[in-house]
């Protein structure tokens, strides 16, 4: 399996894709929150941003379908980003809704600035807000393969060939040794990033207390 040339390319883009869109849909969201804080608390922005999420995948691949030849790795990377920043916005506001105002309003007395109070008041106490949206991100990221294989079918373009398609691929040809260790492999490694995260969770909530 790992010295499969199919593999190594899914595995390269799949690593790739996740490092590029999961801290890119988390700053995005970040500064939208945090942006609708400060200035006027209208959430119900958020709600416009989490609509892309209730479209289904069949729709969105039928609206793109003329411009498949145009699509490459970066446009995947914003499909992405527009359909879950809205997902990552309402955990990050439930975060900031818990911060107490009167730490923001003693930062304002004492002349602390913007920067500083994200820095050292906002940031810290978001951490655990933030984690969580990496896992959400994380599984969220593995099912971009839907809209990628409703336009390009079992073949896509070498750049977003990705573990779900071998995986896939593997499963139509019957090659259920390789589907199988390739299949545990892949759940060690979201079991290893979920346990991760559970662990950074805890750890900061002991701090906390």
């Amino acid at each position: 399996m790992c010295g499969s040339e199919y593999f190594k390319s899914a595995l390269k883009n799949t690593l790739i894709f996740t490092a590029v869109s999961i801290p890119a849909v988390l700053l995005l969201a970040y500064g939208i929150v945090c942006v609708l804080y400060k200035k006027s608390k209208r959430w119900g922005i958020i709600l416009l941003l989490f609509l892309p999420a209730l479209v289904p995948s069949a729709s969105i691949s039928a609206l793109l379908e003329n411009y498949a030849a145009q699509i490459g790795f970066a446009q995947i990377i914003v499909l992405f980003i527009i359909k879950n920043v809205g997902i990552i916005c309402i955990a990050f506001r439930a975060g900031l809704l818990s911060i107490p105002n009167e730490l923001f309003e003693a930062a304002s007395i004492d002349g602390i600035n913007d920067f500083t109070i994200h820095l050292y008041i906002l940031f810290p106490l978001m951490k655990p807000y933030i984690l969580f949206g990496a896992l959400i991100g994380l599984i969220q990221s593995f099912k971009s393969f839907r809209e990628i294989y409703l336009l390009f079918g079992d073949n896509p373009p070498d750049t977003l060939y990705m573990i779900p398609h071998w995986i896939f691929n593997k499963f139509n040809k019957m090659s259920y040794a390789e589907l199988s260790a390739g299949t545990i492999v892949f759940s060690l490694c979201i079991t290893g990033v979920s346990i991760f995260v559970a662990c950074m969770l805890l750890r900061l909530r002991q701090r906390g207390k």
